[in-house]
């Protein structure tokens, strides 16, 4: 049977983008390119998620380097554009039975995912952008500059740790 039922695979537009009239309800059976949302192991371990990281490495830079937000904001499209031409779609696990019973999973199937909302996928293609320029930086890949506002936050968590551990001390 064909992995994605309620609806079939996103039809290519000019964009690579998938309408929302064409994505499935569900799928029972994960695809190459195919993003999992959420964290731990079988989230990393996954095919599309990997691939998705190499591409989020790829385009690192110019989010960096992009100063308005319509800027990142497009960076970041571009990613699903680029996830969705390879077929490939942003997936959440569907975790309540009640969910599963709407969507139209059947009974005797155990995974199932469903597409996962655009502002979700966007908010998680910009974090892993962010997350990679700071592990850039912070491996020697950035410049002193890098991200001045995040080594504001971390000079400031590191005072308020600092200021924590001396009130303990002082008890």
């Amino acid at each position: 049977p064909h992995p994605y039922v309620g609806g079939g695979r996103p039809s290519d537009t000019a964009a690579g983008a998938a309408s929302a009239a064409s994505l499935p309800q569900f799928v029972t059976e994960l695809q190459p390119n195919d993003v999992l949302m959420g964290r731990g192991a079988p989230i990393c371990d996954n095919q599309g998620n990997i691939r998705f990281l190499q591409l989020v490495r790829e385009k690192c830079s110019d989010y960096k380097q992009a100063s308005t937000r319509r800027a990142k904001d497009a960076i970041a499209r571009l990613v699903v554009s680029t996830i969705h031409a390879r077929h490939g779609l942003f997936l959440r696990k569907i975790d309540s039975p009640e969910e599963a019973s709407a969507l139209g999973v059947p009974h005797h199937v155990v995974d199932a995912w469903t597409v996962a909302q655009d502002r979700t996928v966007l908010l998680k293609i910009k974090q892993a952008l962010r997350d990679r320029g700071l592990e850039e930086a912070k491996q020697g890949g950035g410049t002193e500059d890098s991200y001045p506002h995040q080594q504001r936050e971390d000079e400031e968590k590191s005072q308020l740790r600092q200021g924590q551990q001396q009130e303990t001390a002082e008890v």
